[in-house]
Order: structure tokens, then sequence, then C-alpha cells
């Protein structure tokens, strides 16, 4: 039975995977790159070991700075600088900081990757045809979908490790270190992350949907994955170039910004609660996406005729 639902959601599982350890190292690297670690290499090489010539100590015997100062000052651990940081800061960071930044754009083609995948192996495996004899073709085709149901929680389970963190190492304590923020987000800050998750969660669905089009257009499926991220990239292109900058800003002339139309970066935001207009727009996205699905699926002898065509 193991094996089997290892079988059926193999794409699934790889594309957690590969977010998950994305996130992972991100939190690390974030740390590593921001020097969060120094401390205890310094107090080990500099301070017990008075290995003064190490390229650790450089700033210490080259720019005179206080050894005994540094080791005392609790503010140089590794807590002491997550403390300092931040819970908001150090959660915004890491999102808009490399490597977790690139799933911004590759979550698109990982979500893909997990849909396609999945679908398409068992379409051309011949399971498709095996059911239909069992089922009416309507009724497949929801049992087909509901595969993809954990898929857009992807994105969302990563946020939530970042949260999660990031929480638990600042003992959840919302304070802002940098100034950065606005007085809304601050005080709204658990709202702003639920609401981060339902955006992510809905872009996810709109994501699936659109790369389903791709599905029966060859029987390589790279190839059917790849095809299902271009549909994505050339949505992505309309929506902001065309759509966007020229009819809506161009030639109508409306003040609207850029965030609502950069649907790769509905990560973070930096309007107040006006980002939150997102989530409409989404549906309406999910909506128009499953009319999409509903025009290309709906007619069962084309379907069966590529299906053949996919498990040939």
């Amino acid at each position: 039975m193991k094996k089997l639902f290892f079988k059926r959601n193999k794409y699934i599982i790889v594309a957690y995977i590969i977010v998950i350890f994305i996130t992972i190292f991100s939190i690390y690297n974030f740390f590593l790159v921001n020097r969060y670690f120094d401390y205890d290499k310094i107090k080990k090489i500099c301070y017990e070991n008075q290995d003064m010539e190490s390229e650790v100590c450089t700033g210490f015997t080259k720019y005179g700075w206080d050894l005994e100062e540094y080791i005392n000052n609790p503010d140089n651990t590794f807590m002491g600088k997550v403390k300092k940081s931040g819970f908001i800061n150090l959660y915004t960071n890491i999102i808009v900081d490399y490597p977790y930044h690139a799933l911004q754009f590759l979550s698109p083609l990982i979500i893909s990757l997990a849909t396609l995948g999945t679908i398409h192996s068992f379409i051309s495996t011949g399971y498709f045809k095996y059911y239909l004899q069992r089922m009416k073709y309507k009724t497949l085709l929801k049992e087909v979908y509901k595969r993809t149901i954990f898929i857009p929680l992807i994105t969302p389970i990563s946020l939530f490790i970042v949260f999660l963190f990031m929480g638990i190492l600042t003992n959840f304590e919302i304070i802002d270190s940098t100034n950065l923020y606005s007085e809304w987000f601050i005080s709204n800050f658990y709202f702003y992350f639920v609401t981060v998750i339902i955006i992510q969660y809905l872009f996810n669905i709109f994501c699936v949907n659109l790369s389903l089009l791709a599905l029966l257009t060859n029987k390589n499926t790279v190839l059917v994955i790849l095809k299902g991220y271009l549909y994505f990239f050339i949505f992505n292109m309309f929506y902001y170039i065309i759509l966007f900058a020229i009819i809506l800003r161009r030639i109508l002339g409306l003040d609207i910004s850029y965030e609502f139309f950069t649907i790769t970066g509905f990560w973070v935001f930096h309007t107040n609660s006006n980002y939150l207009w997102v989530i409409p727009e989404l549906v309406l996205l999910i909506i128009l996406s499953f009319y999409l699905l509903y025009l290309f699926y709906r007619n069962k002898e084309k379907i069966i005729i590529s299906s053949d065509f996919i498990s040939a």
C-alpha cells in the first residue's frame, strides 16, 4: 500500500522535498551570510586558542577591536543577534533573500512538475481509459483533479516553516529593529501572515489549473511539465505587460499599484491593507482557469482520442 502511494504521488513528494530543501537551506544560508555564526568561531579560535593569526581574528589584530569586550557582549552571540534582529525582520529578510527568493519564479515550475507529472503518468499508463469503463466521464475528471488537492499547499507550508522557525527563535516577539515597516504591518503581522498563506494557496490553485491545459499536448512527461510552466510564463507576461502596463496604465491612465499584477511577487507586500485586493483578484483568475479547463475537457471523445495518443 505504501509502495503504491509513493508510486502514485512521487512527483508531488519530489516537489515537496525540493521546496522544503530550499526553505531549510535558505534559513541556514541567511544566518551564514549575515555572520550569525561568527561568535563561536571567534571565541574558540581567537579567545580560547589565542590563534590571532587566523583569518577569523583579522578584525581584532588589524583594526584594534577589543576582543574581551566582543566576547562579553551577549548581543554578539547567535541568540543575541537573533533577538536584536527581531521576528518580523528575520521572517521578511529570508523570504525576499536568495535562495528562497528564487521560489517566486520556480514555484510555478514546481507546481507544474507536481501536477503534470502526477496526472500525465496516470493517463500515459492507461489507467484513465480503464477507469473510464467503470465510471462516468465527469466523475472521473473530478477524481483525477482530486489528485492535485495537496499541491497548492506546497509553498504555504514552506512559508509556515520559516514563520515557525523564526518565531521559536525570537519567542514570537513582534519588534521592528529596522524601522522599515509601517505601524499597520507591525500591529497586524499575524493577520498579514495568514492572508499571505491564503494568497499563496489561491495562487497555486491557479497554477495547477493553468498547467493542466498542457496535459495532453505531448507524450513526453518532461516536455509537458515544461510546457505547463511556459503557459504560466506567457500568462505572466500578458498580465503584467499588456494588461497592466499598456492597457490599464498607459491607455486608460489608471493609477493602480504594480503589486496587484506582479503575480510572481505574491509573497511579500509593502502596501498596508490594500494588498487584500489580491484575494478577490486571484479568485477571479481561478474562476477563469476553471472555465478554461471546462472548455478544454468538456468534449469526451476529443479527450479520449488525446489520451490514446499519450498512452500509445
